[in-house]
């Protein structure tokens, strides 16, 4: 009995930890562990491994892992694992020499972006000379782009979608160069008008109040579909297959989503990347520590009765 009641205290202990607020569980790695389990999300990237493949890896229920690409003939490498925007993370850093030499990544798999689509980010802009874009596809053939996060000259960060390169969503006009944003953007198309209607969302995650949700562009009107089915860039943009058009800066967090999402879930999402004592729903491993607790109790039950003769 009194072994029975050792291995009980211990699996109290060990689900006490596992509900208790840890800082591998609180903000960014928090937020990562909470959406990689959102039902709609497509692909999801944290950069956080044990080796650059693992860092590489597609963190949702998928398969989806990222492969590097390189634009020119660059001579140096891709930077995994360095810091990321709070110590429970780390980013990734694609090499950018210029617009015509650097490295960065294409998914594994072609993607069919659907119809709704929504998309999130935590990125550090290192100010780029020419057009650069952080995540997108563009289909030439058709006049498709999908642009959920480029960079301008002047630092504006923006979206786009459709058929012209000047289609375009404010999303941060003057970012700063080394500062970290959360960035959110949705994308609809309606055939019968050939439209597609784009919402653009960030915060300035340095700044010194507490960070708020911009809604930085309300439904915004671009000719054109945005309905690519390719491998997206990440770093760069994947246009007809060939990776170009690098983008300078760090990248700690993307994720993909089906669905039109509003800002209250990016409000949401936005609080658990703040709040270092968020702690996500209780897990399988959980609910297994559970188990075994209901388990050896009865177990222990069952024993007194032998003894008893019963």
């Amino acid at each position: 009995m009194m072994m029975v009641c050792r291995r009980l205290l211990v699996c109290f202990f060990v689900l006490l930890g596992l509900a208790a607020p840890s800082p591998l569980l609180g903000a960014v790695a928090g937020y990562s562990w909470f959406v990689q389990g959102d039902p709609d999300v497509i692909v999801q990237y944290d950069f956080v491994g044990n080796s650059d493949a693992e860092r590489r890896d597609d963190k949702s229920p998928g398969t989806n892992h990222l492969v590097e690409k390189q634009v020119g003939s660059p001579v140096a490498s891709i930077l995994y694992g360095v810091a990321g925007f709070d110590s429970t993370s780390t980013a990734v850093l694609p090499y950018y020499y210029d617009r015509t030499t650097a490295s960065a990544f294409f998914t594994s798999q072609k993607i069919a972006i659907p119809n709704p689509v929504s998309f999130e980010a935590i990125i550090c802009p290192n100010g780029t000379p020419t057009n650069g874009y952080m995540a997108g596809i563009h289909n030439g053939t058709d006049q498709r782009r999908t642009y959920f996060v480029a960079e301008a000259a002047e630092k504006n960060l923006h979206a786009g979608a459709g058929n012209s390169h000047n289609n375009r969503a404010p999303i941060k006009y003057s970012s700063t160069p080394g500062s970290w944003y959360y960035v959110a953007v949705t994308m609809s198309y309606d055939s019968d008008e050939d439209e597609t209607t784009v919402n653009t969302w960030y915060a300035d995650l340095m700044a010194e109040e507490v960070p708020s949700l911009t809604w930085a562009s309300h439904n915004v009107l671009m000719d054109g579909s945005f309905l690519n089915t390719d491998y997206l860039g990440i770093g760069l943009v994947n246009s007809g297959g060939s990776p170009v058009d690098p983008w300078n800066g760090n990248i700690d967090e993307v994720t993909l989503y089906t669905g039109l999402k509003d800002a209250a879930f990016f409000q949401a999402n936005l609080d658990r990347i703040l709040d270092p004592l968020f702690v996500p729903e209780p897990s399988a491993l959980v609910m297994a520590v559970l188990g075994l607790l209901g388990w050896m109790t009865c177990f222990a039950r069952r024993g007194r009765r032998e003894r008893k003769g019963c």
